[in-house]
């Protein structure tokens, strides 16, 4: 085996009593030193990588001819609330409060699970911030900072289990540059910062392999793998919302029972559980600051609605055929393009479209499938085992993402408000891509004079590979690089005339009042387009993003739901500058008719509309 069997000088510490089926499953030598030589050559191989992602980057997004000030997405979707946490780490410390949104009052988050369960990815958005205040450039380098880690993670994860630095690196770019990274993209922030997956896997894999791995009792501190088990669970605890965390912890649970049911030790489940436990243990004390604070104060607000989270999961469930098949795939390969016209026909079409797999994983998918039903004996056992693990992971994961599978059958009987079990496909692909390397790794080693032959040949493939996902790309930034920067620039433009026009700390109450968070479009306004002021000033206060629920958003609300005339009486005795209207909730006839009103109202005070015409303006005093 290739890997760490060349790149190590191996202390083997033989326990007094151990079975031959023990010394067996055994993956890694109980004490390794790395040879230095060949550390410096994975060294390389990473900065190689590293070089070969940012060149991808540059030149799948233009790098050379885009504003990269302007995000990628900008619909007014997830990523307005990324701008909003990367304008905030501008200001201030962190995201949790800010008193720029949620006038009168103070906005505050404690209350919403989100703000304080993906640390991970706004720990990257705040170091960006400490460098530039521009928050679409912070947006963009986070996204391309979460493809490089995701690359590099994959890239060591696998060269732990052994696999050669080629492989290792084709299946970085391939895991890195993936549809579902694309599809997310910075719409989903949150869900592209997958960079922590590889170790969920390397953890199910040491507890598949390994009868000896989270065993309590002496030898527990002495074995390198329990304490990189801490930093894990740290690291997953503190990642993708809550999914990321819960689907390690099922994938945990699944090889624990796999082993359990093959040893026939029931020992094996309770010792899967073992990691799980550090997880949520990490989630708490990340969730401890929002716990902490509805202690003090009660709870404030109306929070986010997931009651219906069972229905939901059955419609974001995953469909097994999506991972197969590219969606509007532009040009990326003449198959995906006919089986397009029939895809498109499938129901429900919504977010589980994300989940295609490339070509290259799909393969994997299928062989590990079927890996179970070979009952041969295997010369290599360690890493017919790894492949084993795989496949139980692949088959289990499957079961809970699927429509009316495991994942709907929890949401039935849990409150934990998951639904988009799709979401799992991202754990597929690693499964899939790590099953082809370990294969053809373990063919190289049958081989050997086919090495020198199959880079070039792995070249070639993970260039095609690429190219495949590559294509996902064009539908996840649905709009092109010009229509963004026209929007975006509008809309900075508006914010700067916003602070020319009102003083430093100005209130400004924004129509039409919509509750915050996820309470969903209305006509062609966005869920968070109304975060667009925020987001292009640095000096005002908004109405627009208290909690829902709470009295700053009761009292907005109250404001607004009063007859025009009284409204803007009652709004300039309570202290408001003016206020800014989103037009795309109104028709055209009713944003005229406003526009009208307003204007006769407020006569010879300052008026103005945003260049694209989305945004307009009417001050009280100026």
């Amino acid at each position: 085996m290739t890997g760490v069997s060349e790149k190590i000088e191996v202390e083997e510490v033989v326990p007094e009593k151990k079975d031959q089926a023990s010394a067996q499953t055994e993956i890694l030598p109980v004490t390794v030193r790395y040879d230095r030589g060949e550390l410096m050559k994975d060294l390389k191989a990473g900065v190689i990588l590293l070089a070969l992602c940012v060149l991808a980057i540059m030149l799948l997004f233009d790098t050379f001819h885009v504003d990269i000030t302007v995000p990628l997405v900008y619909q007014g979707g997830d990523e307005f609330s990324t701008l909003t946490n990367a304008r905030s780490f501008t200001e201030q410390a962190w995201n949790l409060t800010t008193n720029r949104l949620g006038a009168p009052g103070i906005a505050e988050y404690y209350e919403y699970p989100t703000s304080t369960l993906h640390n991970a990815d706004l720990l990257i958005l705040k170091i960006f911030s400490l460098f530039t205040d521009k928050v679409g450039l912070i947006m963009n380098l986070t996204y391309f900072t979460l493809i490089c880690l995701v690359a590099l993670n994959t890239f060591g994860v696998l060269r732990v289990l052994s696999v050669r630095r080629s492989l290792a690196v084709m299946t970085g770019l391939l895991y890195a540059f993936s549809p579902y990274m694309f599809w997310r993209s910075e719409s989903h922030l949150v869900l592209s910062a997958y960079m922590f997956l590889p170790f969920s896997m390397l953890l199910c894999i040491f507890m598949y392999t390994d009868p000896d791995y989270m065993k309590i009792g002496r030898k527990w501190p002495k074995d390198w793998r329990n304490w990189a088990t801490i930093v894990f669970a740290f690291l997953i605890g503190n990642n993708g919302i809550i999914y990321y965390p819960f689907m390690t912890g099922f994938a945990l649970l699944a090889v624990g029972i796999a082993r359990a049911i093959t040893d026939r030790d029931v020992r094996k489940v309770f010792r899967s559980l073992i990691p799980s436990v550090m997880i949520v243990l990490f989630m708490f004390l990340a969730y401890m600051p929002s716990l902490i604070h509805i202690l003090i104060y009660g709870k404030t607000s109306g929070g986010v609605d997931r009651s219906g989270a069972l229905g939901s999961a059955e419609e974001y469930g995953l469909k097994i055929i999506q991972l197969f098949l590219p969606f509007n795939t532009k040009g990326s390969w003449t198959l995906g393009q006919i089986l397009d016209r029939e895809f498109t026909n499938l129901e429900p079409i919504n977010e589980n479209m994300s989940s295609y797999l490339g070509v290259i994983a799909a393969i994997g998918f299928v062989i590990l499938i079927f890996v179970l039903l070979d009952r041969r004996k295997h010369a290599d056992v360690q890493r017919w085992q790894m492949i084993e693990c795989l496949s139980v992971l692949t088959i289990s994961v499957t079961l809970l993402g699927i429509s009316d599978g495991l994942g709907t059958m929890a949401a039935f009987v849990t409150n934990l408000g998951l639904r988009g079990y799709n979401r799992v496909s991202i754990f597929l692909m690693l499964f899939a891509l790590t099953g082809i390397a370990l294969l053809l790794d373990g063919w190289l080693d049958r081989h050997p004079k086919r090495v020198k032959v199959m880079i070039p040949v792995l070249a070639v493939v993970t260039a095609l590979g690429l190219w495949d996902q590559f294509g996902q790309r064009w539908d996840v930034l649905q709009l092109e690089a010009q229509e963004r920067e026209e929007e975006w620039y509008s809309d900075e433009a508006f914010g700067q005339r916003l602070e020319d026009t009102e003083a430093d700390g100005a209130m400004i109450l924004q129509l039409p009042y919509h509750a915050y968070p996820e309470q969903g479009p209305v006509r062609d306004m966005s869920d968070y387009h109304e975060l667009t002021e925020y987001i292009h000033t640095r000096t005002l206060r908004f109405s627009y993003g208290a909690m829902n629920g709470n009295v700053a958003d009761q009292t907005v609300q109250q404001l607004t739901s009063l007859p025009l005339e009284q409204m803007v009486e009652q709004a300039r005795a309570d202290g408001w500058a003016g206020i800014c209207i989103d037009r795309r909730a109104y028709t055209d006839e009713e944003s005229e008719e406003l526009t009208r009103e307003l204007s006769e109202l407020l006569s010879g005070r300052t008026h103005f509309v945003s260049e694209n015409g989305n945004l307009e303006y009417f001050s009280f005093s100026n």
